[in-house]
């Protein structure tokens, strides 16, 4: 006989047993059970976030800055200042930013920087320089405050970089940053 033409089954008596046992009676009843359980689910008590917009002292305002966040929840950004330089601030809670040093050897920079740290506590900075289309690339062990030139390439592209922090270099221990 096919399916089509047996009797329909009922939910009582010798029918009930082989539908939940073919899982037939959970198909049915897992909307009704995904409805229940969502209605008594309480609401949620979680605030919305909340967004504070600021344009940074002596900052550009029309530059595309990058944040990263270093060990201890310390925040690093890179973005430009009004003369086109890249500069670096620090914040310790995201809202109020200070400007710390200025990594050196630009000569033709654009709005195009990168930031990266590293579990160290190092930080990695990067413009975009056209002074011969290259990468000038500074590192701080020092919260900013000295930059040293990276010894990694300096050959760029014609648009942004882009940086990520990777596993540790077996050999030396310490962190590597792809580009």
């Amino acid at each position: 006989v096919a399916a089509w033409e047996r009797e329909a089954p009922v939910l009582s008596g010798r029918w009930c047993w082989p539908l939940v046992q073919s899982g037939v009676f959970l198909f049915l009843a897992l909307p009704a059970i995904l409805v229940a359980s969502a209605t008594l689910a309480p609401a949620s008590t979680a605030k919305p976030p909340q967004f504070l917009t600021t344009k940074l002292a002596g900052s550009s305002g029309q530059s595309e800055p990058r944040i990263s966040i270093a060990p201890g929840n310390i925040r690093y950004l890179t973005t430009n200042d009004k003369s086109g330089n890249e500069v670096v601030y620090r914040s310790s809670d995201g809202i109020r930013w200070a400007q710390v040093t200025m990594p050196p050897d630009q000569i033709n920079p654009t709005t195009d920087v990168d930031v990266v740290t590293m579990p160290n506590g190092r930080i990695l900075t990067s413009e975009l320089d056209f002074a011969g289309v290259n990468f000038i690339t500074h590192y701080s062990d020092d919260h900013g405050v000295t930059w040293h030139a990276s010894v990694g390439t300096r050959f760029a592209d014609t648009d942004r970089q882009w940086f990520a922090v990777g596993p540790n270099d077996p050999q030396t221990q310490k962190p590597r940053v792809y580009m």
